[in-house]
């Protein structure tokens, strides 16, 4: 019996792991992995397709070649702060292009936080007002869906023609590309919203108005931050869309430019920039809605 005891209370040896079981490497290790492993498939496929036989140019422009392109950012900055004007003579400088990216990349930023603020406090507000509000949904529920459903790309050019500031059509069409898609993500949050906490509110007396912005309104702020953060993305995308008709500055522009002038390394290295640029502002909304709605973890 102690023999049995023995055997039975033994701890089972470890079992071996094999090299390539991802579950002993930590998140972070696993994000440098496909990191590198974008970057060897880059370099790979760009060494592969090699160069255009019309152009000469590099069809996909390899790691080193995109980022040697950074100096061409000198091209726009209109000089000052110890970086002279390349179009009134003076040389590419690293600094000169420092300033060049630093400028146009926060033209594109305001651009981008004016538009996306302006359709969230919209798109929001005014699904909130239709989901509670028979009347205004009655007005506005019509409109809103018909301009769902217009392709939003091909407004740019009227934007374009509607307003001399076209800085302004910038921002009004990037609100309007966010303002669709959180009116969406407003009307779905509403109906998931718990119907036992409106009728509790309500057995304690409380009026609808209450109900709804004191109950339904904090109830459906936790709902809204995969909507959020996808209108972060396409205003991105609207941005850059923008830029491309009657812009001075900002990375559409650039990009419109190198296109004209077959800068494919110049193309990729604004892309990677505003792929980078974007990922710190999806880091940043995640971590600042966290904490806003910390109350519902």
């Amino acid at each position: 019996m102690a023999g049995i005891r023995t055997t039975i209370g033994a701890s089972k040896p470890p079992q071996e792991r094999h090299w390539l079981d991802f579950r002993v490497l930590s998140p972070r290790s696993l994000t440098l992995i496909s990191f590198l492993s974008v970057l060897v498939i880059w370099e790979g496929v760009a060494r592969t397709l090699g160069t255009s036989k019309a152009t000469g140019a590099s069809i996909l422009p390899d790691i080193t070649t995109t980022l040697s392109a950074f100096v061409a950012y000198s091209n726009y900055w209109a000089g000052g702060l110890g970086a002279g004007d390349t179009r009134m003579g003076f040389d590419e400088t690293l600094w000169g292009a420092t300033l060049g990216l630093t400028y146009n990349l926060g033209a594109t930023l305001l651009r981008l936080v004016n538009g996306l603020a302006i359709g969230l406090v919209l798109g929001v507000g005014i699904g909130f007002l239709v989901s509670w509000s028979g009347l205004v949904r009655s007005v506005l529920a019509f409109p809103v869906h018909f301009l769902r459903m217009m392709p939003l790309l091909a407004l740019i050019p009227l934007f374009a023609m509607w307003f001399r500031d076209k800085n302004t059509g910038s921002i009004l069409f990037i609100a309007i590309a966010v303002f669709v898609l959180m009116f969406a993500a407003t009307l779905n949050a509403v109906r998931n919203v718990s119907p036992y906490q409106s009728q509790f509110a309500r057995s304690l007396g409380a009026s609808e108005l209450f109900v709804y912005f004191r109950v339904v309104f904090p109830g459906i702020l936790p709902e809204l931050r995969s909507g959020i953060l996808l209108s972060l993305g396409f205003s991105w995308n609207a941005t850059l869309a923008s830029e491309f008709l009657g812009q001075h500055n900002g990375l559409g522009v650039i990009v419109m430019n190198a296109q004209e002038f077959g800068r494919m390394d110049l193309i990729m290295l604004s892309a990677v920039i505003c792929i980078f640029s974007a990922s710190l502002s999806f880091v940043f909304a995640g971590r600042l809605f966290s904490w806003l709605v910390r109350w519902a973890e």
